[in-house]
């Protein structure tokens, strides 16, 4: 298992057996839309964002209780909630993400959270806290340039935290988790890392055969081939999605710039 690469969702580095460098941290979020996986992305422009910072969520682990501590019902511009009531596609909470300008990811019970996707989908800036945490994709994604990292300690002093991003910063970050292209580079990286699994599962497929041809008793080599497929058939998905997020972004490239002639 030492050669094996550790594909993980929710990666903490003070965890045993990741290793960086050789093991990927890969995202997660919610698909609402399995059939169109890209319907009702994206977000209000930055000048129609009024709200300034917000988080529901269900109170999973230690770190979430301290953050409504903090911050539930103690400041206007800090929309902080437990879990919001169920609607049909989520749309309150969907809503507020759209209409926010900081969307804070803490930490649940695990390191990871759906939400850090999520704020990309619908471009609002992730806020992320969570010590140990291993962004997805950090050798592709320049995670800095459109996210902030606050450390738990800090939680009290969250607000004044973005306050001190100036507001051209802020926007680039903005402008970085949409026009910049943030979601076609995770889709990129994802078909680049099942590519490289690919590559080294053929790799074993043609060995084991070999021994199978000299008689070895083989009975994983079925089950190997079989998880080759289900990649092969994953490979595709995401490149036809990496495609479709990839033109959207080339017209709306197009677009601006005949605006700006």
């Amino acid at each position: 298992m030492g050669t094996c690469i550790r594909a993980i969702c929710n990666t903490d580095v003070e965890k045993a057996g990741f290793e960086l460098g050789k093991d990927v941290s890969l995202p997660e979020t919610n698909v609402r839309y399995p059939q169109n996986p890209l319907q009702n992305l994206g977000g209000k422009p930055p000048s129609k964002r009024i709200v300034f910072a917000f988080f529901a969520g269900k109170m999973h682990g230690y770190l979430r209780p301290i953050l409504l501590r903090n911050w539930e019902n103690k400041d206007p511009d800090m929309k902080i909630f437990k879990k919001l009531p169920k609607v049909k596609d989520d749309k309150n909470y969907v809503d507020y993400m759209k209409s926010s300008k900081f969307c804070i990811c803490a930490k649940g019970s695990e390191v990871n959270s759906p939400r850090v996707v999520e704020a990309i989908f619908y471009e609002c800036v992730p806020v992320i806290i969570s010590d140990n945490f291993v962004p997805p994709f950090f050798e592709v994604l320049d995670w800095e340039s459109f996210a902030v990292f606050v450390p738990e300690k800090d939680i009290p002093d969250l607000k004044n935290i973005l306050l001190s991003i100036p507001d051209k910063r802020r926007l680039y970050k903005h402008m970085a988790a949409c026009e910049d292209d943030a979601f076609s580079k995770l889709l990129f990286a994802c078909c680049q890392h099942l590519r490289r699994v690919m590559a080294k599962n053929h790799t074993m497929i043609v060995n084991m055969e070999a021994l199978g041809a000299r008689g070895v008793a083989l009975d994983s080599l079925d089950a190997l081939i079989n998880t080759h497929e289900r990649h092969r058939v994953l490979l595709e998905k995401l490149n036809s999605l990496f495609n479709q997020a990839k033109a959207g972004v080339c017209e709306e490239e197009s677009n601006a710039k005949k605006m700006n002639e």
